[in-house]
């Protein structure tokens, strides 16, 4: 029912996009901020389970796309890594607490529609969806019968925030964005960017 409703909002907006009769061009814009990565639940047997928790991390986003004004559509990739703060294993019933080292660490792929809400003044309002992959990777995690693991999980987002138009070529950007997939993992960022518009 998610992938559903996030496609239908997708089609919804891509059919505007291509409608729009506003001025319209191409447009690129780099990301940076933090990541913050919930509680995670991971079964690695039928006796065995782990559940991870995460410091802060810091992520990073590189996007390319056409500003059909006010939708803009664009292909963005990210990064993000997160260290593991501590894990709680959960052994044959028995829980045991473990300070631990090791990070996860995602890939991302998604294909993004915004819509800027504009009011004649230099501020906007951003607010947008996406859908699309990421891979996720746990690196380097040193607990007993814990091992290293990696997957690519479908993932949708949500995205609302502000931009502010330095000139008709350049806008500050900043954003929140919650990413969430069809496994258990779910990540909140906070992000400053600029847009560059050709």
């Amino acid at each position: 029912m998610k992938k559903f409703l996030v496609f239908l909002v997708v089609d919804v907006l891509l059919l505007f996009a291509v409608t729009a009769f506003a001025e319209s061009g191409p447009y690129c814009s780099l990301k940076l901020g933090g990541g913050w990565v919930d509680e995670l639940d991971e079964r690695v047997s039928e006796t065995t389970a782990v559940q991870y928790d995460f410091d802060g991390g810091v992520a990073l986003a590189v996007v390319a796309g056409y500003d059909f004004s006010p939708i803009r559509i664009d292909a963005e990739l990210g990064w993000q890594k997160n260290e593991l703060s501590d894990a709680k294993l959960m052994y044959y019933g028995e829980k045991y607490h473990y300070d631990v080292d090791g990070d996860i660490l995602n890939y991302s792929f998604l294909m993004n529609a915004y819509y800027d809400v504009k009011n004649g003044s230099p501020v906007s309002i951003i607010l947008g969806v996406g859908a699309g992959t990421v891979y996720i990777e746990t690196k380097d995690v040193q607990i007993d019968k814990i091992k290293d693991d990696d997957d690519w999980y479908f993932a949708y987002q949500v995205t609302a925030g502000l931009g502010y138009e330095l000139n008709k070529k350049v806008t500050l950007e900043a954003t929140y964005r919650y990413l969430d997939t069809d496994d258990e993992y779910t990540m909140h960022n906070v992000f400053a960017g600029l847009r560059y518009h050709f």
